[in-house]
């Protein structure tokens, strides 16, 4: 039996407000070894590590203020 319906509705998505809630946080997206390390091909990009060493920065501060880091 195929039944087509809207995924979105069904997931309810669009039906309530998000907000912007009462905490920051940081959201870290791509920080992965194929970034990080340095023996990997994308690392060898001086963008990719001066961002690398800029992330280490804003982590440290955070976790000393309590600043949630989600990876």
């Amino acid at each position: 039996m195929n039944v087509e319906f809207d995924l979105y509705a069904v997931g309810g998505y669009g039906t309530g407000k998000i907000g912007f809630g009462h905490t920051i946080g940081i959201a870290s997206v791509d920080m992965m070894n194929c970034v990080t390390n340095p023996k990997a091909p994308m690392e060898r990009s001086p963008m990719a590590q001066d961002a690398v060493e800029k992330c280490a920065v804003l982590f440290d501060a955070a976790r000393e203020r309590g600043i949630p880091i989600v990876h």
